[in-house]
């Protein structure tokens, strides 16, 4: 049976440029399905693939400024890139926040057409 594995590894505000780096971001993958293995013997025969996302989730960290300053920045569009998340909008991850941010989204790229 097939299973995926989802694990949460923030980084340090001064470590984030290392994921610009592909050759960084190769080796840090490498790493921790090394760990990941060394944790769960036999498990290297099942792992077959390791994803990074450099962009990753927008998890609220608790620091003043988070939802004034950090999480609107994390949502700023970057046309023709258009951001629907829930987790850079509102308060709250939500599917509604989900929603709204899918349709405005969606209709930001539907200009440029």
């Amino acid at each position: 049976r097939r299973q995926v594995i989802t694990v949460y590894a923030p980084l340090d505000e001064a470590e984030r440029a290392s994921l610009l780096d592909d050759s960084a971001v190769l080796a840090r993958a490498e790493a921790a399905a090394a760990e990941f293995c060394a944790m769960v013997p036999g498990s290297e025969q099942g792992l077959r693939e390791v994803r990074v996302f450099r962009r990753g989730h927008a998890m609220p960290m608790t620091t003043v400024g988070f939802v004034t300053r950090l999480q609107p920045a994390s949502a700023a569009d970057l046309p023709p890139v258009y951001f629907a998340a829930s987790d850079s909008a509102g308060e709250i991850s939500d599917l509604a926040y989900a929603a709204l941010n899918g349709i405005a989204a969606a209709e930001k790229a539907l200009l440029r057409l």
